[in-house]
């Protein structure tokens, strides 16, 4: 059944193109991951001389935008549309609602069989998979340190392992040719996403705002940053205030024992430390916006409340309302895996928040966030996944072995279903 372009149409393969952890070609970071390739099976590269201009009209883009024009539902897109039909605020609309004033112009510039304009706005760069931390709803597309721990759950998959070699050393970002393709579309962009694997790692990444700083075009480019948080590059407060603003995205998944356990082995010390010297140097490194992206999976869904009375309660700058997003490429730890009695537990801590937030400050918390709590409770009751408990078992017994920890000391409301 087709639908209204309006339920379809995503202003990524219009705005951006992105570059993944090998330096192939996504359509988004949220789509399911495939890499784009020629009409011969060939992926495109970022490392190959031309390929930035070539992919931004592949055959498999043009695809995408038709389809998208014509009302249909793209594969690929599923993750966005399974959040959408929860009544959960996708990535897709959100990336529409902040691009609105530029799609009507995108839109009339698209040939009948979806050809654009080759200039593009927004780059997404993903620099490989180098990362000091292995969170336990992460992949070793965002983590190498991932790959030990995960290749024994799937010795017998072959399409995983193949996936896990693909995987072993990105590094792209390395290669001077690389940039230089870069490079050539500075002109063009305002919108410059970094993430890893751990950005902050990647000194390349450093050298790449200095040629954009040579080069003239760092005022009228916005920074993004997806990062752990857990050290801070000097670099940075010289770098970051000569560019239009810089917008960080930090990923916290639990107040101090819980995020340990999660997002292995950070430190709360160190994380604390660093979101106060964020919160306190905010203008000095040209923040414009410092915001806390978490990912709700059974492993913190007890706990989530203790996450937001610590930010709303000692920082001024950093915004204290965490960006909820239900885990989605893990399927055995989202919450829709919990059992009916858990489920109540989950909501009634959730609820009891927002009553005590009342009591306390005498006025609810903002709109939008409450309307996110909301959706994820919604995303939890729209499905029963406890056919997963086993599965979730064996990962979180196979996780705690490999760390010499116990979920238990951690999640003891877990304790009847890891009896199951």
């Amino acid at each position: 059944m087709k639908k209204d372009v309006g339920e379809t149409f995503c202003i990524i393969p219009w705005l951006q193109t992105v570059v993944g952890e090998t330096g192939e070609f996504h359509v988004c970071t949220h789509a399911r991951l495939e890499s784009i390739s020629d009409t011969g099976g060939e992926c495109y590269n970022i490392k190959k001389k031309g390929d930035i201009e070539l992919v931004r009209n592949s055959e498999q883009l043009k695809k995408l935008r038709r389809e998208m024009l014509a009302g249909s539902r793209p594969k690929m897109c599923t993750p966005c549309f399974e959040l959408e039909d929860c009544k959960i605020q996708s990535y897709r609309q959100r990336m529409n609602r902040k691009f609105e004033e530029s799609i009507s112009d995108l839109k009339s510039e698209t040939a009948s069989d979806g050809e654009v304009p080759l200039p593009f706005r927004y780059l997404h760069v993903r620099l490989g998979n180098f990362c000091n931390l292995k969170c336990r709803m992460c992949d070793p597309i965002s983590s190498h340190r991932l790959m030990d721990e995960l290749e024994p759950i799937y010795s017998e998959i072959d399409s995983v392992q193949r996936r896990l070699a693909h995987l072993k050393n990105p590094d792209w970002f390395k290669k001077k040719e690389a940039w230089d393709e870069i490079i050539k579309y500075l002109k063009y962009i305002d919108q410059i996403y970094l993430v890893g694997g751990e950005p902050f790692l990647i000194k390349e990444s450093f050298e790449f705002l200095r040629v954009i700083i040579e080069a003239g075009f760092s005022q009228r480019i916005t920074l993004h940053y997806n990062t752990n948080l857990t050290f801070l590059p000097k670099e940075l407060y010289q770098l970051w205030p000569q560019f239009k603003a810089v917008y960080l995205h930090v990923s916290i998944d639990g107040y101090d024992s819980i995020n340990h356990y999660i997002r292995y082995p950070t430190k709360w010390r160190d994380l604390d430390r660093n979101l106060h010297v964020l919160d306190e140097q905010k203008a000095r490194l040209n923040c414009g916006e410092i915001g806390i992206n978490t990912t709700v999976q059974i492993y913190n869904a007890f706990s989530l409340v203790d996450l937001f009375w610590y930010l709303k309660e000692n920082f001024n700058n950093i915004i204290p309302y965490p960006n909820l997003e239900p885990v989605m490429f893990r399927s055995q730890l989202s919450l829709q895996v919990l059992t009916p009695e858990l489920k109540d537990v989950v909501e009634i801590k959730l609820k009891t928040f927002i009553s005590d937030y009342f009591k306390k400050y005498a006025q609810l918390p903002p709109q939008q966030f409450l309307n996110r709590i909301k959706q994820i409770l919604a995303y939890m009751r729209a499905k029963d996944s406890s056919h997963l408990i086993p599965e979730f078992k064996k990962f979180t017994e196979h996780m705690d072995l490999a760390r010499d920890q116990s979920v238990l000391d951690f999640v003891p409301e877990l304790t009847a279903l890891m009896s199951v």
